[in-house]
């Protein structure tokens, strides 16, 4: 019996190695899981503080400009909890469209912003930032979250030659673009008649492929900087 398997596994190598690969890397993982299962289950009490660092296969590159993202950054950045979106539409059973007013979102579905308004004539929606956020110190200190960091991310993202993905799903309508008020106050600009009320799920982190923001002063020298619990090593 021994001989027949190994026969076999002689054979598929044979045929196409990736697919052994694949039989040897499903089988490790069941043992991996049955491991992580049992660990899940174990009640030690609260987690220490400290730092985690886990280690991926892959990842592409997330040093991006907005428009440029096809899906690293908005995509992959958002999912690790390196970067941010500006609100994250809350998680309920069974879906629902997200409430137009943020007192209607608990704390935790908070994103980068604290308060939005949407406008009586639903042709703007005027966005708070949250304070002290910081950026990670990848390759300089780069300060805390702006007005101008939201703006430019989006109006990048909205740009008429983007690829963004997370800009894809939304209609132009509602990508006019996004204007500085003061340090942490940014409008979004939409066209008379174009207001979507879907818009939490498609500029925040419902889909795949998010509309992320990045820090506009990292990027003018290094590429884009996380600002979520993770960061890439």
């Amino acid at each position: 019996m021994r001989h027949e398997r190994r026969h076999l596994m002689r054979k598929i190598f044979r045929h196409d190695p990736r697919t052994l690969l694949l039989i040897l890397g499903s089988t490790l993982l069941i043992p991996l899981a049955a491991f992580a299962a049992i660990a899940c289950t174990d009640d030690s009490g609260p987690a220490a503080e400290g730092t985690v660092t886990i280690a991926v296969g892959e990842v592409p590159p997330l040093i991006q400009e907005p428009r440029r993202d096809i899906r690293a950054t908005g995509g992959i950045g958002k999912d690790l909890s390196i970067y941010e979106t500006i609100v994250r539409a809350p998680h309920v059973s069974p879906p629902t469209p997200p409430p137009q007013d943020h007192t209607a979102y608990s704390p935790s579905d908070l994103g980068l912003a604290e308060s939005w308004e949407v406008a009586s004539d639903f042709n703007s929606i005027t966005f708070t930032i949250r304070e002290d956020i910081a950026w990670h110190n990848n390759g300089g200190d780069w300060g805390d979250l702006t007005s101008e960091d939201v703006a430019f991310s989006f109006n990048s993202a909205f740009a008429p030659d983007s690829v963004n993905n997370g800009a894809e799903e939304i209609g132009p309508e509602m990508k006019v673009g996004f204007d500085v008020i003061d340090d942490r106050t940014v409008r979004q600009n939409i066209e008379p008649g174009g207001f979507d009320p879907t818009w939490a799920w498609l500029q925040g982190n419902a889909g795949f492929n998010g509309i992320v923001v990045v820090s506009k002063k990292a990027f003018d020298e290094l590429g884009g900087v996380g600002i979520q619990i993770f960061r890439l090593l």
